[in-house]
């Protein structure tokens, strides 16, 4: 763990790289605010060495030490590239499916998995959807939909219907698979996107 210290008013801040105890000095005068921005930095600097994508001259361009780095510099810039091209992969596969709306999604995730599926399991997956979760999901984007609205709508199911009578909690359960099964896709999505933007 890097740490914020002080020599003849300013500011450094001091960590480790490679081994190497770096130490670099800023033009920042001791107050808090200014400890709190180079704790930051810091914090930065460190997500940057665990995701192997720290380049050295590029947060410390005046510094003699940079030099030091120059090998591990140039694969980290490549690491770096890389991993924004996966960001962007990633973004606009994001940004493809917040413009689908579940009833689209959903006909097209039957689709393509129904060939695998016996009549019995499609005409129930089929009931599934139609009766149930295209009715209250259908207009939302997919992306849009989040656990507390899976739980939220799940809770309705279990209160009785109009005729008095209430679903099984294993009637509830099927209910639910077809949202189980595709919003992982989202999910998973949205994870990538996140780590590789953290």
């Amino acid at each position: 763990m890097g740490s914020v210290n002080v020599r003849t008013g300013r500011l450094f801040i001091d960590f480790r790289y490679q081994g190497v105890r770096c130490r670099e000095q800023t033009a920042l005068s001791d107050n808090q605010t200014n400890r709190r921005k180079l704790t930051k930095l810091i914090k930065q600097i460190e997500a940057d060495i665990r995701l192997g994508c720290f380049v050295y001259s590029e947060y410390f361009p005046g510094s003699s030490k940079a030099s030091n780095f120059s090998k591990q510099d140039a694969i980290a810039k490549r690491h770096k590239e890389e991993m924004l091209g996966n960001y962007q992969v990633a973004s606009n596969e994001l940004q493809g499916i917040s413009t689908i709306r579940f009833d689209d999604f959903a006909q097209e995730w039957f689709e393509e998995n129904e060939v695998r599926w016996k009549e019995s399991y499609k005409d129930s997956m089929r009931i599934y959807l139609r009766a149930y979760l295209i009715p209250h999901f259908g207009e939302m984007s997919v992306d849009k939909i989040t656990r507390p609205d899976i739980l939220k709508y799940r809770a309705s199911l279990v209160k009785p219907r109009a005729n008095g009578k209430k679903l099984s909690a294993d009637f509830i359960n099927h209910i639910m698979t077809p949202l189980r099964m595709k919003l992982p896709i989202v999910t998973s999505l949205k994870l990538r996107l996140r780590t590789l933007s953290s």
